[in-house]
């Protein structure tokens, strides 16, 4: 809300439709859910911007304020919580570790899933799952691990412990054999019966 300068809530009927992506975002006590590196605060951001906009609508018919005096104050508003608050390039906390970190293997990577068959059915940990998503059947492991033709794995301190399991169980399954490896990149196989 600050970037904004507390607008939405001079017309927080808006805000109602925000009501439950915020509730499960305040309420979580997964990180992510609390930070705007990630997607969880998506839904809610049209919400307080529609809202806003009603706010300075009711302002401006309570009192004549000129437009540019709002427009200064949600820039000067945005400059200080970008300051404040976000991941950018001179914040105060700057978090510029996902534009300079790149995976040593990533060319690697993108050739081999470039190789793939459309029609394999391929079940991905979640971290390489972006790279896959437009294929019809992709699943996140450990789900679909039963009827993937492929099980490809990015390791990384970031695995869950479903993923670290799975990783471990498939290692011994005869169904399937490792196919490729490329550092912490694993690509298994299912053999068919």
């Amino acid at each position: 809300f600050v970037p904004l300068g507390y607008l939405s809530f001079f017309a927080p009927v808006f805000l109602v439709f925000a009501g439950p992506d915020l509730a499960i975002n305040l309420l979580s006590a997964s990180n992510p859910l609390h930070q705007i590196y990630y997607q969880y605060s998506a839904a809610i951001t049209p919400f307080i911007f529609i809202s806003g906009v009603f706010g300075v609508k009711f302002i401006k018919s309570k009192i004549p304020i000129p437009n540019a005096a709002f427009s200064l104050m949600i820039i000067l508003f945005s400059l200080l919580s970008a300051y404040d608050w976000g991941p950018l390039p001179y914040s105060k906390h700057p978090s510029v570790r996902t534009y300079k970190r790149t995976l040593p293997e990533k060319l690697v990577i993108y050739e081999y899933i470039s190789m793939l068959s459309s029609e394999e059915k391929i079940a991905a940990t979640n971290n390489i799952g972006a790279q896959l998503s437009q294929r019809q059947h992709i699943y996140v492991i450990p789900r679909g691990l039963d009827i993937a033709d492929k099980a490809i794995f990015l390791t990384s301190r970031s695995m869950n412990s479903g993923e670290k399991a799975a990783l471990e169980r498939i290692k011994t399954d005869p169904n399937y054999i490792p196919v490729f490896k490329s550092g912490g990149f694993l690509v298994f196989k299912r053999i068919k019966p």
